[in-house]
């Protein structure tokens, strides 16, 4: 049975210090321990929240990030992280329905609603490091096959042991699996 719930999104700059809590205590349930975080790059992201009622049982975030396939330009990428679901409540659809949110936002210009100076380019991507790879695929990601490196100072730092999964967007151009991929570094999680 899926139950339906409030979905919405909030900038970071726009929660709450209560939701912000209330994120990170959900987080820590769903995965078992404190995953969270405050690295500077989270103080832009883009949360998307799922309320059943007053209480937010579902979350994810995306961040900007610019990925490059093979040789090729840069790829304004929406880069999800943190997607997690009170465990009580797992099983019921509802990262499945806040991930397809999630998706149609960004590919439907949804941005320039509450902040409208980002639309000056739309994101021709969406990516995560997969908890669950299968999850996932089921939603539509790719898992991705060729070599994957991180961008730092001119070069190229191979990243074997990580896995990226990518969600193709009404404006993502042809791309291969096969390709290599890379991400800028930062500080925190490079993938």
């Amino acid at each position: 049975m899926h139950t339906l719930i409030e979905l919405q999104v909030i900038l970071a700059s726009d929660l709450t210090s209560s939701d912000h809590q209330a994120i990170r205590d959900l987080c820590t349930r769903a995965y078992g321990e404190d995953v969270w975080c405050d690295y500077d790059y989270l103080n832009s992201a883009y949360h998307v929240i799922g309320r059943d009622g007053v209480n937010i049982v579902s979350h994810a975030l995306w961040v900007d990030r610019f990925l490059v396939v093979g040789q090729g330009v840069p790829l304004k990428t929406a880069y999800v992280e943190y997607v997690a679901t009170e465990p009580t409540r797992q099983g019921q659809g509802l990262a499945s329905q806040l991930l397809k949110f999630l998706i149609d936002y960004i590919q439907n210009d949804e941005l320039q609603f509450i902040e409208p100076q980002v639309t000056t380019s739309r994101y021709q991507l969406a990516a995560l490091y997969p908890e669950d790879s299968e999850f996932y695929a089921r939603l539509g990601w790719e898992l991705w096959q060729g070599d994957l490196f991180i961008r730092q100072d001119q070069q190229l730092i191979a990243t074997p042991d990580d896995e990226v999964m990518i969600h193709r967007l009404v404006t993502t151009p042809n791309l291969s699996l096969a390709d290599s991929l890379s991400a800028e570094w930062r500080i925190g999680e490079l993938w």
